[in-house]
């Protein structure tokens, strides 16, 4: 277990101000227009919460924190102050929250990867079934935590005091989402960094664009509301190149957009504004199979294993992402799928870069949507807690501090100053965020055999066949929904 240490004042003031230090002009943009200026304000410091004076005794407050490889741990606690404007602030908020509530916050981190996932859930699982009141807070995964709904393993939140969801620090769309009957057994917002660095973006070469001479602006092609898959296909076609000249079409070549893991079809699930769950009132109908994810399904077939221009493959094997995503990273793909997180690591190429949403379906559709990685972070009060009142006011205290801090100092200053190539970029950040979409049955997964893995293998494996592919698992997909929500239903 790690404990939290002590701080100086004065170290998130410093990170914030050696953050700006650290900017400069923008890059030139190509082809830029006129446009006015969409960005979100930064958190307003005037917004508190309702918390009201507390005082826990410098009691141990001990969190259980999923360890999963890059995606936590690191996002919601650190050791020490190490300089990184990120890293600080969440080290400062951490403090601040210990501090203001008089509770010394552990954090106990359980390190798993996906082969030995089920070792993960087992421990949770035993550890609250026995009542051994270990932890007063879980810290994990969107994909994992919503499995254990209904069996008495988390508490219902919607009891509690403190938490406030209609604060801008939990995210609307996932509550609305994630609630049954007004229940809910995990939360999500701003106390969780990943929640904004798993979105799914196109990332863009502007300097290969402007080599190219790419006539039409990428930005304004979003701004217009004409981004879409048919307009990607047109704007990638002529871009191809055999570069090696081997008359094979292979990771050598030049391309005009790049995919490269099987997790970059998952994007395109909220994108292209796929359902699983048809939420009316109290009832859930599935309607996975319905007439418009049939014709996404078939058109992301062919826009993937079709397409001249866009490469893709489902099956890059233990390759690390440095080498599955060369061609972009080499310069020679003008565009390529991904996550916000991603933008740390392209700080080094030798190209400035750009970030767009992911394709809407086709023009028809009104509004982009952001999909995430299913490895953001969710919180829930383990049915065994000792005292879930207080975990209720240190999880809003976190949550309003991270809005505060946290955020800004990550999306603010990391993504759109010292990240972003351009201003217009900077917009493109907030259009993303901003824009982010929950179903569900994405969200409950877990509960459901895994059922939107089914959406990205069809995409992956070229299986355009979507309405006898939902057949095939539909009878069993609605028995697991009918047994979740009768679960749901009868937890006391």
């Amino acid at each position: 277990m790690k404990n939290t240490k002590q701080m100086t004042a004065l170290i998130l003031l410093a990170a914030m101000l050696s953050a700006c230090g650290e900017s400069g002009a923008p890059a030139d943009t190509p082809g830029s227009s006129d446009v006015p200026d969409t960005t979100t304000a930064p958190a307003d410091p005037a917004e508190v919460d309702e918390l009201p004076a507390l005082d826990f005794g410098g009691e141990d407050f001990v969190i259980s924190v999923q360890d999963y490889g890059a995606y936590t741990g690191r996002d919601l606690f650190v050791e020490e102050a190490t300089g990184d404007v990120v890293d600080d602030a969440i080290y400062a908020k951490n403090q601040a929250v210990s501090e203001r509530l008089n509770v010394n916050l552990v954090f106990d981190p359980i390190t798993h990867y996906w082969n030995d996932r089920n070792d993960y859930m087992t421990r949770i699982r035993s550890s609250v079934m026995a009542g051994d009141a270990a932890w007063d807070m879980i810290f994990g995964l969107g994909y994992f935590l919503p499995g254990f709904t209904g069996e008495g393993i988390l508490a219902d939140m919607s009891g509690l005091p403190y938490i406030d969801l209609s604060k801008k620090w939990w995210n609307s769309s996932f509550m609305e989402a994630a609630s049954v009957d007004g229940k809910y057994y995990f939360v999500t917002g701003d106390a969780a960094l990943t929640l904004i660095k798993n979105m799914f973006c196109t990332f863009v070469n502007l300097d290969l664009y402007d080599k190219l001479g790419v006539k039409e602006n990428l930005y304004d092609i979003v701004k217009s509301g004409d981004w879409t898959l048919d307009k990607a296909a047109e704007i990638c076609a002529p871009l191809y190149a055999d570069l090696n000249g081997d008359t094979t079409v292979d990771k050598d070549d030049q391309f005009g957009l790049l995919y490269y893991a099987n997790n970059q079809a998952t994007g395109f699930f909220e994108a292209c504004g796929v359902d699983i769950i048809d939420r009316e009132g109290k009832d859930f109908t599935f309607d996975f199979g319905n007439a418009h994810n049939t014709d996404v399904v078939e058109r992301l077939c062919r826009f993937f294993h079709e397409s001249e221009g866009i490469f893709y493959d489902p099956n890059p094997g233990g390759e690390t992402e440095t080498v599955v995503n060369s061609p972009f990273r080499n310069g020679n793909a003008l565009m390529t799928g991904g996550w916000l997180a991603h933008a740390d690591s392209y700080r080094d190429l030798n190209f400035r870069y750009g970030v767009l949403p992911y394709p809407k379906f086709d023009e028809n559709q009104a509004e982009y949507h952001t999909t995430t990685l299913t490895s953001y972070t969710v919180f829930c009060v383990p049915a065994d807690c000792k005292a879930p009142d207080r975990t209720a006011a240190v999880l809003e205290a976190m949550a309003s501090e991270s809005w505060r801090s946290v955020t800004p100092a990550y999306f603010e200053t990391a993504l759109k100053v010292k990240y972003a190539a351009d201003d217009e970029t900077a917009q493109m950040f907030d259009l993303i965020r901003d824009n982010i979409s929950f179903d569900f049955g994405y969200i409950y997964t877990l509960s459901m055999n895994g059922i939107s893995d089914e959406f990205k293998s069809a995409v992956n494996y070229n299986k355009p066949e979507w309405a006898s592919n939902v057949a095939g698992f539909e009878a069993s997909a609605i028995d697991s929904l009918d047994k979740l929500l009768t679960a749901i239903r009868n937890v006391e």
